[in-house]
C-alpha cells in the first residue's frame, strides 16, 4: 500500500521504503519545484517527508486533540503535492488513479471539513478551511 500514492498511516505496513527514499532525496537535494508559494508549509521537501508529517497529523487528530492552523501539515501547494504523489505512483495506471483519488478525497473542502471539522480550533477555523480549499484549487488548476 505504501507505493499506491498517498499513504493511509493506519493501514501502512511499514516505513522502510520511506526512510530509504528520504536518504536518497537528501543526497540529491530538493526537487527543484520552487514555483509554488511555500508560505506556511510544513517544510517537507520530499513526498515521503510530507506523508510522514500527514500521518502524524492524522494520528493527533484521531486522538481527539484540537487542530490549530499550524498543526496542519500544509504542502507547498496542492499542485506540488499532486505532482509528487503521482510521481510516487510511477507508471502503474491503477496506482496513479488511486493516488489521484486519494489526493482529492484528502483535500476536497467538504471532505476535509467532514473529517476534521469538529476538531478545528474555532479562532483558526475559517483560515484552515480557506487554506484547504486553496490547496485543492491549486491541484485542480495543475491537472
Amino acid at each position: 500500500q505504501a507505493e499506491d500514492g498517498i499513504r493511509d498511516c493506519l493501514l501502512s505496513r511499514g516505513l522502510g521504503d520511506v526512510y530509504k527514499r528520504q536518504a536518497e532525496a537528501k543526497t540529491s537535494g530538493r526537487d527543484g519545484d520552487d514555483d509554488d508559494d511555500d508560505d506556511g508549509h510544513c517544510g517537507a521537501s520530499t513526498f515521503d517527508e510530507y506523508e510522514l508529517a500527514w500521518c502524524a497529523f492524522e494520528l493527533r487528530a484521531m486522538s481527539g486533540a484540537q487542530i490549530a492552523f499550524d498543526d496542519v501539515p500544509w504542502p507547498r501547494s496542492g499542485a506540488w503535492l499532486l505532482r509528487q504523489s503521482l510521481a510516487n505512483a510511477g507508471d502503474d495506471r491503477d496506482a496513479t488513479k488511486r493516488a489521484h483519488r486519494a489526493f482529492f478525497v484528502r483535500w476536497h473542502p467538504d471532505k476535509f471539513i467532514q473529517r476534521f471539522g469538529r476538531a478545528l480550533v474555532e479562532r483558526d477555523r475559517d483560515r484552515i478551511i480557506a487554506r484547504a480549499s486553496a490547496t485543492f484549487r491549486s491541484a485542480l488548476a495543475a491537472r
